[in-house]
């Protein structure tokens, strides 16, 4: 059965990966071999970066869309062979961030190389901070029992903003809908990261791309800490 996503990419991606494996069901090949096979996969990619020559940056772009489908084709075809693992599932996650650090350094390098100046290095590197530090975020509200009046809130740019039931007006609440969706489709979460660097790629506009990827990480950071104060404030006042 098909998983389905709020997330129209990686709803795309889950599609993708369904039909691939109605194909790979048929042979040997293990949903821990699709894990494995992305850091494959992302390494190629960002070598293939290096070249800053169209026909490699096509290719590259095409190598990290593999990457991000064998992220939902692994646990497709881990259900659909029945064979779920714990291993697997933690596999997976760490090859979610081992790849996302390699794709931006490797972006890092190719600024460096193709501008000559350091500056436009501090952007991918801007990204993998914010990134890592949302995680972290999310992480201290699980963690740590000090803030578990904060679970729900902080669970990453998966869930969509607070529920707009308590917002009065038709058109408040159709306007939060569209922004929550807006919010939704556009979170920094690793496959848009991805995309956003496949974008750039395709149409030759990399450095704005990574420009506008370190300013929405940034500012997703400063919206999450702005909902922990709203919601530390109203409980502060209790």
């Amino acid at each position: 059965m098909e998983k389905k996503h709020g997330q129209w990419i990686k709803a795309f991606y889950r599609r993708v990966s369904y039909y691939l494996c109605l194909v790979l069901i048929k042979t040997p090949i293990r949903p821990n071999h699709l894990t494995a096979s992305r850091l494959l996969w992302i390494i190629i990619a960002g070598s293939l970066i290096q070249f800053n020559e169209y026909r490699y940056d096509l290719l590259a772009s095409f190598m990290i869309f593999l990457f991000s489908v064998l992220d939902a084709a692994d646990g497709t075809l881990a259900r659909m062979k029945n064979d779920l693992s714990l291993w697997g599932t933690w596999l997976d996650n760490q090859i979610d961030r081992i790849g996302f650090v390699i794709l931006y350094v490797a972006v890092g390098f190719r600024l460096g190389l193709e501008y000559e100046n350091s500056f436009w290095v501090l952007f991918p590197l801007v990204v993998l901070l914010m990134a890592w530090v949302r995680v972290l975020m999310c992480g201290d509200a699980h963690l740590y029992e000090k803030f578990v009046q904060l679970r729900g809130l902080l669970e990453g740019p998966n869930v969509p903003p607070e529920s707009v039931a308590n917002v009065e007006g038709k058109g408040a609440k159709k306007y939060q809908t569209i922004m929550s969706q807006i919010k939704m489709q556009i979170a920094p979460h690793t496959h848009n990261l991805a995309l956003y660097v496949i974008v750039g790629l395709v149409l030759k506009q990399l450095v704005l791309m990574i420009v506008f990827t370190a300013i929405l990480t940034f500012a997703w950071w400063g919206i999450l800490n702005y909902r922990v104060w709203r919601k530390a404030s109203m409980i502060d006042r209790k």
